[in-house]
């Protein structure tokens, strides 16, 4: 009965996290085949906004990272409980009832940077890069934001061309790369 999930519920069960429990009437796990489910209450603005078919990754206490399909949302209290369906068994969701467990909704990599730090101009990011005293503007592409950070990485020479830029100012692009010093705009 996944519609009766709450973080409540889960909270009355009292389990410790690790804790095995061999055989309980209140206490158990549903697994359906090779399909297995996780109930994790959260309040996050990516909780706030998942719906029930979308994706995201779980990884639990042992550092091993799960595709995870989300299968019911139970509101409660400004919270939701989030049941996700994970295909993948592994001996930790098997024996235990409770686990550490970390959402993981996006993934991207690139270079993170303030969100402070980005200057907007005719729809193109630019990051001021301080090098020895000189300041330059570089143009980044921001691949992932959020309130807080964003991700950047540099351009392509394809998608520079794409763009509309010619091959001599291609070849003049400077780049951002790691450890580059940037300007935070207050």
């Amino acid at each position: 009965k996944f519609n009766e999930i709450t973080e409540a519920y889960l909270n009355k069960l009292d389990l410790k996290t690790g804790k095995i429990v061999s055989t309980s009437n209140e206490c158990g796990k549903v697994i359906d085949n090779f399909k297995c489910y996780v109930a994790v209450t959260l309040n996050s603005k990516n909780a706030m906004e998942a719906e029930v078919g979308g994706k995201a990754t779980l990884r639990i206490s042992n550092d091993e990272e799960l595709d995870a399909k989300i299968v019911q949302i139970n509101e409660q209290s400004g919270k939701r409980t989030i049941i996700f369906e994970v295909s993948k068994l592994t001996e930790n969701l098997i024996n235990h009832r409770k686990i550490v467990t970390d959402v993981i909704w996006w993934n991207v990599s690139g270079l993170k940077v303030p969100k402070q730090a980005l200057i907007k101009e005719n729809e193109l990011y630019y990051v001021m890069r301080n090098k020895a005293g000189v300041q330059t503007k570089l143009l980044v592409k921001v691949k992932k934001e959020t309130d807080k950070f964003a991700i950047i990485e540099p351009y392509s020479d394809k998608e520079l061309q794409e763009l509309g830029y010619s091959s001599s100012e291609i070849k003049k692009y400077k780049k951002i790369t790691n450890y580059d010093e940037i300007v935070i705009n207050q």
